[in-house]
């Protein structure tokens, strides 16, 4: 049987780790749109010790914009069967180790 459930929380703006690069214009939109609605409707993914965002830059690049102090958060590890992890474009597997060291070095410079 699996846990396909997800907990969520808020963690505070500073824990959260970009991972790639994003759309200018697509934050922008994104901004717009939760700033007029008035609602964040969907949690940003993230590495559980390290804060590495799986999936979120765009909404994690809105909230610094906002200047929203918390995000809410689904907390996950890369060794979770519920993440699977593949090249860009492609359904093949991408090494997980790679992420901490280019993700976590990046951050550092």
């Amino acid at each position: 049987m699996t846990n396909d459930t997800y907990h969520i929380e808020l963690k505070p703006i500073q824990f959260f780790c970009s991972s790639e690069e994003t759309d200018e214009q697509h934050v922008d939109y994104l901004s717009h749109k939760i700033a007029c609605d008035g609602t964040w409707t969907t949690p940003i993914t993230c590495e559980i010790h390290t804060g590495i965002i799986m999936d979120g830059n765009h909404r994690y690049q809105v909230a610094k914009q906002l200047k929203l102090s918390l995000l809410p958060c689904i907390l996950l590890s890369y060794q979770d069967n519920r993440v699977k992890v593949n090249y860009q474009n492609s359904d093949q597997p991408y090494d997980v180790k790679n992420i901490f060291e280019v993700i976590l070095y990046q951050n550092k410079l």
